[in-house]
């Protein structure tokens, strides 16, 4: 596989479409700094799938499109694409060439292509896995990763080990069976609390089951007991209404005769207050007319008052507008004199003003120039600086070159002299290497103990987190039986608000009545919410009263026709409603007071109290609540505690595992000082070789200084004919500058003096303006006043005509109410007279309306009792059928009469109801429920069980994972730092280097350490090498990773920078045995490199802002210069 084309158009600073093409060796990429070079590299990584804008030295990925410049517009997409050859089917795709393009879009959107077509950036990855073009491999080396490899973090050096031994995709796989994993042991958590749900549920619904199979045959019994001491209970009701019939008829015959005699009265009664009202009406009259006749002599006075005020403040304002005319009649004349002296003043000003204008033309004309002039001699006199400066450079290069080459032989001579001390330190270094070896021993059983005391740690963390756990149990424990109580109390509150709601256990007449108390006003609710009874007596007087707690109450008669009006309305026949008013409460209270009880009542109270019961409950419901939220808040608490001593468990778990890494670390470091002697002893033999190579380079360094001074003399006779001319220019220049600066000078003066005069007119204008418009507002004001005054001389006119009208309307109104006033007295007279007759026929009405109200409360008493039988006699019945559900005909078909006396039926039913009351409320779906909830926990004990062996399955296969990756791991890296000590000893030309894990037992995970000590130096840590060192070493690095899986190309983007030239050499000849292999495309500005390359492309910027690209093939290049030599 090859890297053939390179395609951008509008990547960053590549504008234009471009395009370069690689060929077999090395491709160069040169040109000056700043001209888009390190693009191409950026290019190249981006096209591979790069999603980090850091990585191509941006701050954000819609940087990568082109931003524009002065010239161009900025564009809205950037393209790039990499073409390859695919004849090797390194690949796995059918073709034998292969382009991937991708293209980002300024308004934030971006697609991958592969042989044009759409595709997703992982079908990307999926392609180049494991064939070294990842966009974390060493496919592309910027120089800024030099120090990333040789970091302390060792990440990305690990990245490069893991692409060359491809276990990407293992770690992948090993990721994806984690998540599966996690989710499986949530899934089992959850799974888990489900389970203790539901069989929880399971063993409640078991309870409620039994409860209600019992509750059935205990609701039989009780059904044949309540049908026989109803129908014992009817007949006794059925004695009582026919005896109030009777009474009833009686009273119905008599009533007719007092109706008459009553009307009759109230007939004469109802004509002597007509004539009484009719004269209250006629005074009534004489009165109002009175009364409208004083209103009206008020009125005029008022009027009278009015007018003559007006008078007076008329005559007063009439006065003071004489004087203000005088006043504005002298002010319009003084205004119209400033006006007139204002206006030849400015006719003045104005024509100095256009003088100094023309004068100001001439001025600026003369100063525009004399500018040019003075620009054009400061253009030359820049070009000459410009010249002036580059011979200064040119002088010092040679200078620093001479000095460069004398400092060569001068470092030559020094490094022989280091030789030698470097030979009797190496001695000396073996001594110390052995001392070290007992201080590394040391340190080691140090860390041994130290391992030690966190695994005792860890287990104690261990032993305070089972404790915890087992108290979150408890707790979890407390908080399902009171959240089982709070439920309990919550669904016995509902049944009892739903009996409340639907009013259950009244007639059906007196429900509706009750459920329309909103409509009757004056209906204030059943006769069982007012009686106030001890909870012993409740039941007695429940079970003595029967329908009669179901009275309505009203407030007074009014409210209780108002009931029975509405009952008419609604016509239905669901049986009379019984009425009581609210006065007569104290009676009912005082009466049962009095009642003596025998024997227990049948049944617990039903009306009486019920709202009481359910306060009660409502009470018991809230403390159940409360309870269940502290009982939540303390295992919220203990889950907390729990979690924290997991997190120290893991804390002294994390402490172990880092005291177990310090023992292998210094294990290893202990096996590398070992190691070290061996490579001291070779260090002296690099020393020999060193020596000859310097006494070669010191003489080279002396003939290139003797070079370097020649040039410099004569650059500097050069610069010294420059200097003569540009003086000679330089006073020429000074006399046209101070030219222009008196003439500036002189424009500057006449430009505030123009402006001056310009202010001064403006002045005068509004000075004029000003004038003329208070002369208008004087004038103005002059005319108002005028209207004015002849306003208020009419208006005296009208008031004094108003004022003789009123005084004779006066007398006529004082006459008039002189003569109402007798009239209204002979009125009285008559009233009074008319009233007493009134007040004898109505003392005899009331005589009779109280016979006849005896009578009718007799009735009444007698209806309520008739009503009281027939409600009773219904509510027997209705209770029984609401209660049963069935007609008390089938009921009392459908059971067997209990035999015994009435009084023991009512003991035994009282026993049942108790008995069926302790049983608390029942469930009746609970057989059917158990049976659900039963195959509902079989089904997810199922799922539990296949989530167990799941979990089971992805441990085995990451345990499978880890080992596979683990064994390719550990092969590759052991070739890898074979070829490193190879690599680093060919382009150190000696010296030593090792690699090693920090943690042998994890080697997936483990750190990746390096050390490198170059030819006459100690071992030292990286970050101790010089700047070349480090880039020698990281390229050896790269180079020995290479050796396992060469990349198909590889991108250097100046990583040769900081060698010198021998350091290039040995570099250059790197990539010469390893192009055979590996495409190298590298961006330099090194000669030696670019000497080296096959192909040369220059990138420039002819167009400021927009890269260019120019392609050479060397070889072709020498053998035409060749030739012509």
């Amino acid at each position: 596989m090859k890297l053939k084309r390179l395609y951008l158009q509008g990547f960053k600073s590549f504008a234009d479409r471009t395009e370069l093409r690689f060929h077999d060796g090395i491709t160069a990429v040169v040109g000056p700094n700043g001209c888009g070079k390190s693009n191409i590299s950026d290019a190249i990584r981006w096209v591979l799938g790069e999603q980090r804008a850091s990585a191509i030295r941006g701050s954000k990925m819609e940087e990568a499109i082109f931003q524009g410049t002065t010239e161009r517009r900025a564009l809205n997409r950037a393209e790039v694409s990499l073409t390859f050859s695919n004849e090797d089917r390194r690949l796995a795709v059918p073709y034998e060439e292969i382009e991937i393009r991708r293209i980002i879009f300024r308004e934030g959107g971006s697609e991958y292509q592969l042989n044009r077509s759409p595709c997703r950036l992982q079908d990307i990855k999926d392609l180049y896995r494991d064939t070294g073009l990842a966009t974390n491999s060493y496919t592309v080396i910027e120089q800024r990763m030099v120090d990333g490899i040789l970091s302390d973090k060792t990440d990305e050096r690990r990245q490069l080990f893991e692409e060359a031994a491809g276990i990407g995709r293992y770690k992948e796989r090993r990721k994806a069976a984690q998540r599966r994993l996690e989710a499986a042991e949530a899934d089992l958590a959850r799974l888990e609390d489900v389970i203790g749900e539901v069989g929880s549920k399971v063993r409640g619904l078991a309870r409620q089951r039994s409860r209600a199979q019992k509750f059935e045959m205990l609701r039989a019994r009780r059904l044949a007991l309540e049908v026989t001491l109803a129908s014992a209970e009817l007949d006794v009701r059925k004695k009582q209404l026919e005896e109030t019939r009777a009474r009833l008829a009686d009273l119905a015959r008599d009533e007719p005769a007092a109706k008459a005699e009553l009307s009759a009265a109230e007939t004469e009664l109802e004509r002597r207050r007509v004539e009484a009202a009719e004269a209250a009406r006629t005074r009534g009259t004489a009165a109002g007319r009175l009364e409208e006749v004083g209103r009206r002599i008020a009125e005029r006075d008022r009027e009278l008052a009015v007018a003559e005020e007006r008078r007076a403040h008329a005559e007063l304002r009439i006065a003071r507008i004489g004087a203000e005319r005088e006043e504005l009649r002298a002010r319009i004349a003084a205004l119209q004199e400033e006006a007139a002296a204002l206006e030849t003043r400015r006719d003045e000003q104005a024509g100095r003003l256009e003088t100094l204008a023309a004068t100001l033309e001439e001025v600026q004309e003369r100063q525009q120039v004399l500018r040019r002039e003075v620009v054009e001699a400061k253009r030359l006199d820049e070009q000459a600086r410009q010249h002036e400066t580059e011979l200064s450079r040119r002088m010092a290069e040679a200078e620093a070159a001479a000095a460069s080459a004398h400092a060569r032989a001068t470092e030559g001579v020094a490094r022989l002299q280091r030789l030698e001390r470097e030979r009797a330190e190496l001695a000396e270094e073996l001594a110390n290497v052995a001392e070290q070896g007992d201080l590394f021993a040391t340190r080691t059983r140090e860390l041994v103990a130290r391992r030690a005391e966190c695994e005792a740690e860890r287990d104690r963390a261990r032993e305070r987190l089972e404790e915890l756990r087992e108290a979150e149990a408890e707790a979890r424990r407390a908080y399902a039986a009171a959240e089982d109580r709070a439920s309990l109390l919550a669904a016995q509150v509902s049944a009892l608000e739903a009996l409340e709601r639907d009013f259950h256990g009244f007639q059906p007449a007196v429900a509706k009545a009750l459920a329309a108390r909103d409509e009757l006003a004056g209906l204030l609710g059943p006769l069982a919410e007012f009686l106030e009874l001890p909870a012993e007596r409740a039941a007695q007087v429940e079970d003595a009263l029967g329908s009669l707690l179901q009275l309505l109450v009203v407030s007074d008669d009014a409210a209780a026709a108002r009931v029975r009006e509405w009952l008419a309305a609604r016509g239905e026949s669901e049986g009379a409603v019984a009425l009581i008013p609210r006065a007569a409460l104290p009676r009912v209270q005082d009466m049962l007071d009095a009642v003596l009880f025998a024997g227990a009542p049948a049944d617990e109270p039903a009306l009486i109290g019920r709202r009481e019961r359910l306060e009660s409950l409502r009470a018991e419901s809230r403390a159940a609540e409360q309870a269940r939220e502290e009982l939540a808040r303390v295992r919220e608490e203990a889950a907390e505690f729990v979690a924290v001593a997991e997190t120290r468990l893991r804390e002294a778990e994390a402490a172990l595992q880092a005291a177990d890494t310090e023992v292998r670390r210094a294990e290893a470091e202990a096996a590398a000082q070992a190691g070290q002697h061996e490579r001291l002893e070779r260090a002296v033999a690099d020393l020999e070789r060193q020596h000859e190579a310097l006494i070669a380079a010191s003489k080279q360094a002396e003939a290139d200084a003797e070079a370097a001074r020649a040039e410099r003399a004569r650059l500097e006779d050069e610069l010294a004919a420059h200097r003569e001319a540009w003086e000679a220019r330089a006073g020429a220049v000074a006399d046209r500058e101070a030219v222009w600066e008196t003439v500036r000078d002189e424009e500057s003066e006449m430009r505030v003096t123009h402006a001056r005069e310009e202010a001064a007119l403006g002045e005068l204008n509004r000075r004029l303006h000003a004038a003329r418009d208070g002369a208008d507002q004087a004038s103005d004001r002059l005319a108002g006043l005028e209207r004015e005054e002849q306003e208020h001389r009419d208006t005296l006119a009208q008031l004094e005509e108003l004022r003789t009208t009123a005084s004779a309307q006066l007398e006529e109104l004082f006459r008039e109410r002189d003569t109402l006033a007798a009239q209204l007295r002979a009125l009285d007279e008559n009233l009074a007279r008319a009233t007493e007759a009134a007040e004898e026929l109505e003392a005899r009405v009331r005589t009779l309306r109280r016979t006849g109200e005896s009578a009718v409360e007799e009735r009444h008493r007698l209806e309520l009792a008739r009503a009281e039988a027939e409600a009773a006699e219904r509510s027997i019945r209705e209770r029984l059928e609401a209660e049963w559900g069935r007609p008390f005909e089938q009921l009392a078909r459908a059971v067997e009469p209990v035999e015994g006396e009435p009084d023991q039926l009512r003991a035994e039913l009282k026993v049942l109801a108790a008995d069926i009351e302790r049983l608390g409320p029942i469930n009746m779906l609970a057989v059917e429920e158990h049976e659900e909830e039963s195959k509902r926990l079989e089904f997810l004990t199922t799922q539990r069980d296949d989530l167990v062996r799941a979990r089971e399955d992805l441990e085995s296969a990451i345990r499978q994972i880890n080992q596979t990756a683990r064994d390719l791991f550990l092969e590759t890296f052991e070739t890898i730092r074979e070829n490193f000590g190879q690599t680093f000893q060919a382009l150190f030309e000696g010296g030593s280097c090792d690699l090693w894990l920090a943690d042998p037992d994890d080697p997936l995970e483990s750190p990746i350490e390096i050390s490198a000590s170059p030819r006459g130096k100690r071992t030292q840590r990286i970050h101790l090498l010089s700047g070349g060192e480090r880039a020698l070493t990281a390229l050896s690095l790269l180079f020995a990773i290479s050796l396992v899986k060469p990349s198909p190309f590889c991108v250097l983007d100046e990583v040769d920078a900081p060698l010198d030239e021998a350091n290039v050499g040995r570099f250059v000849s790197m990539l010469q045995t390893f192009k055979k292999d590996t495409q190298f495309i590298v961006i330099t500005h090194n000669p030696r490199t670019m000497e080296a390359a096959d192909w040369i492309y220059g990138v420039t910027m002819e167009e400021p802002g927009v890269s260019t690209i120019v392609g050479v093939q060397l070889d072709e290049v020498l053998a035409e210069a060749g030739a012509a030599d």
